[in-house]
């Protein structure tokens, strides 16, 4: 199997993969196997095809085969041999011999098939060098957008979550990862210039980035100026939209860690379904006091890093979230923060792949009215 390829092919076999993604998306929703495929010749597609077993009761209208089919009626030949296959999934031992029958010299695919793969399994027949009579083996090339077809395959949703480093966007990561329904791709987290730091939470940007380094997945900046206006954020934030649409494709939801302010809720779902997004809340609904609790008790570590002293004492900026934070909260307090009593930066929990070492700063009073905890990478 062919593990490097020319980042120009390697970009054309992306694009080309894409449309592959296209037919396997249509094919899922016809209630088939999200499977889709085509043939290209001289970089233009001569044929494509998904999943057609139950549409057309037919076991072997796989999209490979079915793609294959078109292709020779195209060419009025069954001879392929100037053609490349892509694939969102392994071809399997059926395909496969159609593939080595029609000579075809390249084959791509995302994800790997499993016991009945015709590259992988035991039944190698594209890989297989000994069958006297038939045309080469292909050339193969794997793991194309591998995530993205898996994705599909299993009919499960990329989202990227919008992240301020705290304990509600941490649980909302864990609790998203734990869904076998949706992958995470990204994390979308808003930027002041000039301070360099996480908007309203107050913290800098390096462990911001740390935290995403500890959850193995990439940070997407939302730029804004100090005392933005809701219009600049909202530009913004459409922005930030625009480059998830034409960096992951398969995004279709943004999902966010709010709990139960319903105003804050509406606002968000008009935000990105002006962009054609739509919104996800995992932890919407759940009882804050029993969250905060499940926080502690799944070993998350976090400080309070900003406190609005008009809800709550300048004194608790600066501590660890634990038990100890939440019996000595006020009534009228939610224990999460949710109406902004209190903001957290998380350094470790179960989701992070390593701990963010910290150390508190100084606590500064900002507009008379919000105490920050400055943290500082430690070490």
């Amino acid at each position: 199997m062919s593990d490097e390829v020319p980042e120009a092919q390697s970009r054309e076999d992306e694009t080309f993969m894409r449309r592959c993604l296209e037919m396997a998306r249509e094919a899922s929703a016809r209630g088939e196997t999200g499977v889709g495929a085509l043939l290209v010749r001289d970089s233009n597609v001569i044929a494509q095809a998904g999943e057609a077993t139950r549409e057309q009761t037919d076991p072997s209208a796989h999209a490979e085969v079915q793609a294959i089919r078109i292709a020779c009626r195209h060419e009025q030949s069954t001879d392929l041999s100037g053609c490349t296959l892509y694939a969102t999934v392994e071809p399997c031992v059926l395909c496969g011999y159609v593939i080595r029958r029609a000579g075809i010299p390249r084959v791509v695919y995302g994800v790997a098939a499993g016991q009945a793969g015709a590259v992988t399994s035991q039944y190698a027949i594209l890989s297989d060098s000994n069958l006297d009579g038939w045309p080469p083996i292909p050339e193969i090339t794997h793991g194309v957008l591998a995530d993205e077809c898996q994705d599909v395959l299993k009919r499960r949703e990329a989202v990227v979550l919008s992240w301020s480093g705290g304990k509600d966007s941490s649980l909302a990561l864990a609790e998203l990862r734990a869904d076998p329904r949706v992958r995470v791709v990204a994390l979308l987290t808003s930027i002041t210039r000039g301070y360099d730091r996480v908007s309203i939470h107050g913290v800098r940007r390096e462990l911001a980035e740390a935290q995403a380094i500890a959850a193995g997945l990439p940070l997407i900046e939302v730029a804004l100026d100090p005392q933005s206006s809701n219009e600049a954020y909202e530009a913004a934030f459409r922005n930030a939209l625009a480059r998830i649409r034409a960096d992951y494709p398969s995004v279709r939801k943004i999902a966010f860690g709010d709990l139960f302010l319903a105003d804050v809720r509406e606002y968000r779902e008009k935000l990105v379904s002006a962009s054609d997004f739509g919104a996800l809340f995992p932890l919407w609904g759940r009882d804050t006091r029993q969250l905060a609790e499940e926080f502690i008790a799944a070993g998350f570590s976090a400080t309070v890093v900003c406190v609005d002293t008009t809800q709550l004492s300048a004194d608790f900026a600066g501590r660890a979230f634990d038990a100890k934070f939440l019996e000595a909260l006020p009534a009228g307090v939610d224990p999460c923060g949710e109406r902004g009593e209190f903001h957290t930066f998380v350094s470790s929990g179960p989701m992070f792949a390593n701990p963010i070492a910290v150390r508190r700063g100084e606590l500064v009073l900002r507009d008379d009215r919000f105490m920050f905890c400055d943290l500082l990478a430690d070490g």
